[in-house]
């Protein structure tokens, strides 16, 4: 992923709290990806902006299901980060 993308969807994620904005940022980058798959680092990114988009709509569900797979992938991809 490139810098440009990273502080663009930072900017809307922190700045803005456009969380909506932050997952179209991070799919256009995941979906440009000549051999996109789930995981990529943009998927995390993805599912922690829609957590916080259903969790400010008070949606404690589709925040705890959306961000229990990024969960996931950090504790897989630990030694990587």
């Amino acid at each position: 992923m490139d810098k440009v993308t990273l502080l663009k969807y930072y900017n809307e994620f922190i700045i803005k709290q456009d969380y909506f904005e932050c997952h179209e940022i991070m799919e256009d980058s995941w979906k440009s990806k000549e051999n996109f798959n789930k995981n990529l680092d943009e998927v995390f990114f993805i599912q922690v902006s829609t957590a916080e988009y259903h969790y400010r709509r008070n949606n404690p569900y589709g925040a705890k299901k959306n961000i229990s797979p990024g969960c996931k992938q950090t504790e897989q991809n630990a030694d990587r980060l």
